[in-house]
């Protein structure tokens, strides 16, 4: 099960790193008897229209129960008690899907709005979700209305950077990593016989597993 975080476009790794360790938090200290690991990631997206773009506003945590026989609820009830428990989290918009088994399919609901003027069209999609959103049954209702990136103009005095040795692009650079983040290293695991790469050791990519030993 995974519980998926978009925050405001423009938001850094560290903000969408807060959001998703709260929500975190709020998963451990409910001590769901059922779970059996958890992993968070923040600044990936498992959205394939996603692939190659930097994503620091966007994460989620994937849910592992415990295995059928040896649960006290089905998977059902617990994803509903989470969905409940971190409905109404600040600062991103918040949703939960289950693992898909077959190909991927579209979603139960989907209302598409068209027209010219994109402005026009986010706030009636703003209304639409606002009018459906009580509808029994329905839930993660959401829409992909996208502002834009705020904007934040940088204004270099190439002399005094020259006087540091420093130039446009090594400033555009630092500030580019500071903001998407960067990939810092990968770094091997050896164990036996076994070789294996990781690249999780990212500036632009936080993840924390938990697992719970029974």
């Amino acid at each position: 099960m995974y519980i998926k975080f978009e925050a405001p476009t423009g938001t850094g790794i560290k903000e969408t790193n807060e959001i998703i360790d709260k929500v975190e938090k709020k998963i451990l200290t409910a001590n769901f008897k059922d779970i059996e690991k958890i992993l968070a990631v923040a600044g990936a997206s498992s959205n394939p229209f996603d692939a190659g773009s930097s994503t620091p506003n966007k994460g989620s945590i994937t849910v592992e129960y415990r295995d059928y026989e040896i649960r006290e609820k089905s998977s059902k009830e617990s994803t509903e008690e989470l969905r409940l428990l971190v409905e109404g989290t600040p600062g991103a918009a918040i949703t939960i899907d289950k693992e898909n088994m077959g190909p991927p399919v579209g979603l139960p609901v989907n209302i598409e709005v068209s027209g010219e003027d994109y402005n026009t069209l986010g706030k009636l999609a703003e209304e639409i979700r606002e009018y459906i959103k009580n509808i029994p049954g329905l839930v993660d209702v959401d829409d992909d209305y996208d502002a834009g990136k705020p904007e934040l103009r940088v204004i270099i005095d190439r002399k005094r950077a020259a006087l540091y040795g420093m130039n446009t692009s090594l400033i555009a650079n630092t500030v580019r990593t500071a903001i998407n983040g960067a990939e810092a290293s990968k770094y091997r695991v050896m164990k036996m016989s076994m070789t294996s790469q990781c690249d999780c050791v990212k500036i632009k990519e936080v993840r924390r597993m938990h697992s719970k030993i029974l």
